[in-house]
């Protein structure tokens, strides 16, 4: 797998508690964040770019690892970490919140505990810096 640095950028989170919240929507016994419908449970961290539009979801302990807090309510710093990334070949992505398919072009990572996730091109390219060999 090739490698890439997260770029330091500021995000809002806060610990899900399960009160209600417009970013997470309910199916049944379920609660779903964001476009890839990510499992969110009480505990898990919900986190979103600065201007709220896109939303996504962080275990605990990986969040902690990650992030850093910053002045200002709920704001915290990503961390310039080291990750490996391969382009989807169109998939089925086994995530810590679920199954997804993952379109052709793609990219998927892979975080510090071996968690994986996928994400599009743009948004890659606007969050990651791809590492020199």
């Amino acid at each position: 797998m090739a490698k890439c640095t997260k770029k330091i950028n500021q995000v809002i989170a806060e610990k899900w508690d399960g009160s209600s919240h417009p970013a997470i929507k309910k199916e049944g016994n379920k609660h779903l964040v964001g476009a890839w419908n990510l499992e969110i449970n009480i505990g898990d961290y919900l986190v979103s770019d600065i201007d709220q539009k896109d939303f996504w979801v962080v275990n605990p302990e990986i969040f902690k690892s990650t992030y850093q807090k910053v002045q200002g309510e709920n704001r915290w710093d990503s961390l310039p970490l080291e990750y490996s990334f391969r382009v989807s070949k169109g998939e089925v992505l086994k995530t810590l919140e679920g199954e997804y398919d993952v379109p052709k072009g793609h990219y998927i990572l892979k975080g510090i505990q071996g968690e994986e996730w996928a994400m599009s091109p743009e948004k890659f390219f606007s969050k990651y810096e791809i590492k020199e060999e």
